[in-house]
C-alpha cells in the first residue's frame, strides 16, 4: 500500500508486468488477470492453501522463486508451486503463496531486499525499533538471545527455523512493536494516510465481506468501520492472534 500511495503500484493492474525473475504458472486465462486487490483480499485464484513451516539450521534455505515454484517447507499437504487455478476476483481461497508473491513483487519494483525495504518504509517510520523481517540482521546485531523460545508438542525446546516466505510468516517484534502497529490504525503516521487505511479496511470484491486489503474484517464497530486483524501459526507449536477496533484504540494479541 505505501507503493501505490507512491505510484509505483497500482491496486487493479495486472502484476505479472513487474515480475521478472519468476512468472507464475497457470491458466493463461487468468494469470495476466492477477492484480495487487487480488493478492491483498485471497481472491486471485490461486489454490496453493499454503502455510510455511521454514527450514532447521543446517537446512538449505530455498530463493523465492524456488519456493514459488515447488514450496518445500509447506504445512499443509505435499510440496507443490503457487498458481493460478480460477479467475482472480471472483471468490476467496486463502493463499500464503500470494503473499509471497507480494513480497517478490516488493523486491522486483524497489530492487532492494524486502526486509530492508520493509524496515526502512514502514517499521522504522511506526516505531518499531526492535523489528525485523531479516532473522539474520538480528544475529549480527547481537539480539539472537531475544528470541522467544521454541517449543515442539512434546515441549522440548526447538532450534529457530529460517524462512523464506517471510512477508507471510517470518516478521519478529516485541509486543511494543506490535503496540505501534496497532495505534497506527487510528492515527496519522508517517507511513500511509488514514484514506489509504480506511480503504484497506472495506469489504474487498470475492470475500462475502470477510476480508479487506490484507486483514480479516471481524465485526462492524461503532465507527461504522469493522475491528481488524489476523489470524497465524506455523510449526512446530506456536501461533499469533491480533485484533485491532480501530475507533477505541484497543487491541489484543
Amino acid at each position: 500500500m505505501k507503493l501505490v500511495e507512491e505510484g509505483r503500484l497500482s491496486l487493479d493492474e495486472p502484476v505479472l508486468r513487474h515480475l521478472k525473475r519468476w512468472r507464475f504458472p497457470g491458466s493463461e486465462a487468468y494469470r495476466g488477470k492477477v492484480t495487487v486487490r487480488h493478492l491483498l483480499s485471497h481472491t486471485a485464484g490461486l489454490d496453493d492453501g499454503l502455510g510455511y513451516g521454514g527450514f532447521l539450521p543446517g537446512e538449505a534455505i530455498q530463493t523465492l522463486e524456488e519456493s514459488l515454484s515447488l514450496t518445500k517447507d509447506s504445512t499443509v499437504g505435499e510440496p507443490r508451486a503457487v498458481r493460478v487455478a480460477r479467475e482472480p476476483g471472483k471468490d476467496m481461497s486463502y493463499s500464503g503463496g500470494g503473499y509471497t508473491i507480494l513480497q517478490l513483487l516488493i523486491e522486483e519494483v524497489t530492487n532492494r531486499p524486502f526486509a530492508d525495504f520493509m524496515k526502512e518504509a514502514v517499521l522504522q517510520p511506526l516505531g518499531m525499533t526492535k523489528a525485523s523481517f531479516d532473522l539474520e540482521a538480528i544475529a549480527s546485531e547481537g539480539r539472537s538471545q531475544d528470541l522467544a523460545t521454541s517449543y515442539d508438542r512434546e515441549l522440548k525446546r526447538h532450534p529457530t527455523r529460517r524462512y523464506t516466505a517471510t512477508a507471510a510468516v517470518s516478521l519478529y517484534a516485541t509486543p511494543q512493536d506490535v503496540a505501534q502497529f496497532a495505534r497506527a490504525y487510528s492515527r496519522e503516521n508517517p507511513v500511509l494516510s488514514q484514506e489509504t487505511l480506511k480503504q484497506m479496511m472495506m469489504p474487498q470484491p470475492g470475500t462475502s465481506g470477510s476480508w479487506g486489503l490484507g486483514q480479516t474484517l471481524f465485526v462492524a464497530n461503532e465507527a461504522g468501520d469493522h475491528v481488524v486483524g489476523h489470524d497465524g501459526g506455523t510449526l512446530p507449536a506456536w501461533g499469533a492472534i491480533m485484533r485491532v477496533n480501530p475507533a477505541t484504540v484497543m487491541a489484543l494479541y
